[in-house]
């Protein structure tokens, strides 16, 4: 378990939930779910090339997950640990991530349900549509 993923993702949810706002990064202000990923990750130690985040609706969660297999493993959702990263494809929700909080639930954020950074069970229909699971490489 990479707690340090866990620890920033879940200060952006308290004590003042960020609220979801596509393509911001400023905790309190607004968020989205690819920047939380990508500020979690930071703050384990990952780097991340320049402009990775230009917006331009349609690739960025390509973009995203591209990247994340230079800097992260892919492993199976059956060996989910706190700290991963978790992608989905639902159809409500398309191009969605979050990050699994160790505890059966994951930390994310999008435009539905409350609208800002929360903890959610890792359930169905979360389940059926997770598409990857990434897990920050520790560097020696």
């Amino acid at each position: 378990m990479n707690q340090l993923i866990v620890d920033e993702a879940l200060s952006w949810a308290s004590p003042v939930a960020t609220p979801f706002r596509y393509g911001a990064c400023v905790k309190g202000v607004g968020v989205d779910c690819a920047h939380l990923v990508k500020v979690s990750l930071e703050a384990a130690g990952a780097s991340f090339p320049r402009g990775l985040m230009r917006y331009d609706r349609g690739n960025h969660f390509e973009r995203m997950v591209t990247v994340l297999r230079t800097v992260c493993v892919e492993v199976s959702p059956s060996q989910i640990e706190g700290g991963d990263i978790l992608c989905f494809n639902a159809p409500l929700i398309p191009n969605h991530m979050g990050i699994a909080n160790g505890n059966g639930g994951m930390i994310h954020v999008y435009a539905g349900g409350i609208g800002k950074v929360t903890e959610t069970p890792l359930q169905e229909p979360w389940l059926g549509f997770m598409k990857h699971v990434f897990r920050l490489q520790v560097q020696p």
